[in-house]
């Protein structure tokens, strides 16, 4: 089994706007990265027509404000800047995960074990994994390559 197969968590943030992995995003976020005019930004375009989830849905333009506020303040620190499609990812599934886990922890918590449950039954390889509970939603860990800007959004979530 590849490491990202067992990532199940990152695999069910791709789930909510209904991809399988990072690749199936990939080329629908091939956009001008930055904020369009209405201060959205362009990978919110790219992501609004994809969400299967009614909560992410309902909140999406509101996460996607929050990640362009990040970027904003990062550009002021650093000059001209604007977050990579999986930077974009990294913070915006951040934003998500935060909101879940602040509001309803116990309904975050049933939906993580019920799509285990489901990715359980069509794959045997993850089949051993055990399932999530409240102590270890306490823990958040971005898969990035070397050089791809995990200590920047470590900084964007102090």
């Amino acid at each position: 089994m590849r490491l990202e197969q067992s990532l199940v968590l990152g695999r069910y943030f791709h789930g909510l706007f209904n991809a399988r992995d990072l690749a199936e995003l990939k080329q629908p976020m091939n956009v001008q990265e930055g904020a369009a005019g209405d201060g959205q930004s362009y990978f919110y375009g790219a992501l609004v027509g994809r969400v299967r989830d009614e909560a992410v849905q309902a909140k999406l333009s509101e996460y996607d404000a929050r990640v362009m506020n990040h970027e904003a303040r990062l550009a002021k620190a650093r000059g001209r800047f604007a977050f990579k499609y999986f930077q974009y990812l990294g913070v915006l599934y951040t934003e998500i995960f935060l909101d879940r886990l602040t509001n309803d922890a116990q309904l975050f918590l049933a939906e993580l074990r019920a799509f285990l449950e489901e990715l359980k039954a069509v794959e045997p390889s993850v089949a051993e994994m055990p399932t999530f509970t409240l102590d270890n939603l306490r823990r958040l860990a971005f898969f990035m390559a070397t050089g791809s800007g995990k200590t920047l959004l470590l900084h964007v979530n102090l």
